[in-house]
């Protein structure tokens, strides 16, 4: 399992364009955006918050639109899976490696332009988190709808996980309005704790089957 992390996580790093581009988009992004307000324009909360989330979904939907196409075109992800290891891991490698590449820049990013935007000193840790959280959801979702989408255009793949990405976006929307307003948000931050919990072991599992179904 480590050694196929390693080396989907190096096969990644020489695809410039799988992570670098997106990220380079989202940075392009952030800077354009605050260039199109006045100077004397003051960010709320709740607008800079969905923002970065919103963002953050379409350049991952971006990054993971052809992640297992390749490989299903080249033949390596049938040889992965003649392979004595668990088919599951290699899509958990893959997913891995994204989130390293991906997800965590994504997350700091958006935790310092929020910090510039916006003084939020008493909910650092908790922005922090919840972009992790929320990145680490969102790359899971869009590797399933991928892999139902393969062979069908990434139009099918985003019908499909957008009824789950909107819980995603509204219990983020809720725990935001809660810290706002000084009331209790750590449910809300269990909860997004609880989907990252579950989507991490079960999406891989979930995509193998779906991806052998490609293969027979």
């Amino acid at each position: 399992m480590i050694r196929l992390f390693f080396k989907e996580l190096f096969k990644m790093v020489r695809q410039l364009r799988s992570w670098l581009g997106p990220l380079s988009v989202f940075v392009l992004i952030l800077v354009a955006f605050p260039l199109t307000q006045d100077i004397d324009t003051k960010f709320s909360h709740q607008t800079t918050f969905s923002f970065l989330w919103i963002i953050s979904l379409l350049v991952i939907m971006l990054s993971t639109e052809k992640v297992f196409l390749e490989d299903f075109d080249d033949g390596s992800m049938e040889q992965h899976l003649l392979k004595s290891y668990n088919f599951s891991d290699y899509v958990s490698a893959k997913v891995t490696s994204s989130f390293l590449l991906i997800g965590i820049p994504l997350s700091c990013m958006s935790w310092l332009f929020l910090q510039s935007a916006v003084a939020m000193t008493n909910l650092n840790l908790v922005s922090l988190l919840s972009f992790l959280l929320s990145n680490f959801i969102f790359i899971n979702f869009c590797f399933f709808g991928n892999a139902v989408s393969l062979k069908r255009g990434s139009l099918l793949g985003l019908l499909i996980i957008t009824p789950l990405l909107f819980p995603v976006l509204i219990i983020l929307g809720k725990m935001l309005s809660a810290a706002l307003l000084g009331l209790d948000y750590s449910n809300f931050l269990l909860l997004l704790l609880g989907c990252s919990l579950i989507s991490g072991p079960l999406m891989p599992f979930v995509i193998s089957y779906i991806l052998k179904i490609h293969l027979e």
